[in-house]
């Protein structure tokens, strides 16, 4: 990597891969005051699953594999890798074949509009982290996550899904707005969305989704 793009990455991300940490308030927003990168918010997700940068890659469907998750994870963000609709099979292959490449967190994400077939290979195979969205998770599938000793977010697309979320004791959110590519759940423009999620998670980290490509929108939203 280039100093430059080092540099780039060290004083100003907060954002990228289709995700970021927010953690100003509505109320320092609105103070004007000089948001502080990275956030303490992005510092504690960054201190829970063991970062260098607060970025989460975006799962994207069949179009990657293990191979860019790993190279993520090893990068210093986390890697995903999108299950849904993977045979229990596939999925262990995958898990193992990021495990094989990488000793860094990385998560496998769920579209709960469909069933969720392979979560419990998944998780047996290793996987560190599990990220749902489209839904809430049941009782009965964030049981198979805890007794694994893995960790999970959840995506959501208001602050009504936030609430039930944080219910559920998810360690971080995914705050998608209308920008987002792929599977959009929300109905709300992400600048008007994610400060209503931020006060509602609190101290929980909240990583934003929509219309993040370049670094002058990282900037603008952090």
């Amino acid at each position: 990597m280039a100093t430059t793009r080092r540099n780039f990455l060290m004083e100003s991300i907060v954002a990228g891969a289709g995700l970021g940490v927010y953690g100003a308030s509505t109320a320092h927003a609105q103070q004007g005051a000089q948001s502080t990168v990275p956030t303490s918010r992005a510092e504690a997700l960054m201190a829970l699953f063991g970062l260098q940068y607060p970025i989460f890659q975006a799962p994207h469907g069949n179009a990657t594999g293990p191979e860019l998750a790993a190279a993520i994870s090893n990068a210093g963000a986390m890697g995903a890798l999108a299950l849904s609709g993977r045979t229990p099979e596939a999925a262990r292959q995958w898990v193992e074949a990021v495990r094989g490449q990488t000793d860094r967190p990385f998560l496998v994400n769920y579209i709960l509009a469909f069933d969720p077939l392979s979560l419990g290979a998944a998780l047996e195979a290793g996987a560190p982290i599990v990220q749902f969205s489209w839904g809430q998770p049941t009782p009965v599938q964030l049981a198979a996550v805890r007794k694994a000793g893995a960790k999970f977010g959840i995506q959501i697309g208001n602050v009504e899904g936030a609430r039930a979320a944080l219910d559920a004791g998810a360690h971080y959110l995914v705050c998608q707005g209308i920008e987002a590519g792929g599977h959009v759940q929300s109905s709300t423009p992400l600048l008007d969305l994610l400060p209503r999620v931020l006060d509602e998670a609190r101290t929980t980290p909240v990583l934003a989704a929509g219309g993040i490509g370049n670094g002058q929108k990282i900037r603008v939203r952090s």
